[in-house]
């Protein structure tokens, strides 16, 4: 099935939008965005701009610049019983208040930080002043050398369709085969994935 919504209304400027994967994909369910980011490159999607990253640290601020809106799909530890599922985490950079900014920079990790941290960084920097979501996805197996776990396999495509909805609801074209992205999934990414 393709998926596609149109592109943007008379008069209204078009927004440049980032979709950015992000986790290691060696350590199980954690690489989930980065895997399903990667499916919809290999399956030729397009519309907005796709990037898969293993790790988020302070130097990723360029990966922001330019783009009115960012939806990051990332994984988040979940318990086995406890039925959690996908969520979406809307975020607004205008909104961050500059002692709540200034306090999140001084107790980052230079080495590795989360995608609302890097928007933190981008706004205190100049560099992205947008919004956008979190697609949190549930992160079952976070053992090293492992694929993704089933459930989490089942949950990118979730993430898929909540992506295509937001996309649409932004007015942004996207085009995407479903079925090759799930197969992709299936393919590669039940063990761990390594470019």
């Amino acid at each position: 099935m393709d998926y596609s919504s149109s592109g943007s209304r008379r008069g209204v400027r078009p927004r440049r939008v980032a979709v950015i994967g992000v986790g290691n994909p060696l350590f199980g369910d954690d690489g989930a965005g980065y895997c399903l980011v990667k499916a919809l490159i290999s399956c030729g999607a397009s519309g907005p701009d796709f990037k898969a990253l293993d790790r988020i640290g302070p130097g990723d601020l360029s990966i922001l610049d330019g783009y009115d809106y960012a939806i990051f799909i990332d994984a988040y530890p979940a318990r086995q019983s406890s039925g959690q599922g996908l969520a979406v985490i809307e975020f607004d950079s205008s909104r961050l208040d500059e002692l709540e900014a200034a306090t999140s920079i001084s107790m980052l990790d230079p080495h590795g930080i989360g995608p609302l941290e890097l928007v933190v960084l981008a706004r205190s920097a100049g560099v992205f002043s947008g919004s956008g979501v979190v697609v949190a996805v549930p992160a079952y197996n976070l053992e090293f050398a492992s694929g993704l776990s089933r459930p989490t396999r089942e949950s990118l495509l979730k993430a898929l369709e909540a992506i295509v909805e937001r996309l649409r609801g932004l007015s942004q074209a996207i085009h995407v085969d479903r079925e090759c992205v799930s197969r992709w999934i299936n393919d590669n990414c039940e063990r761990p994935l390594i470019d």
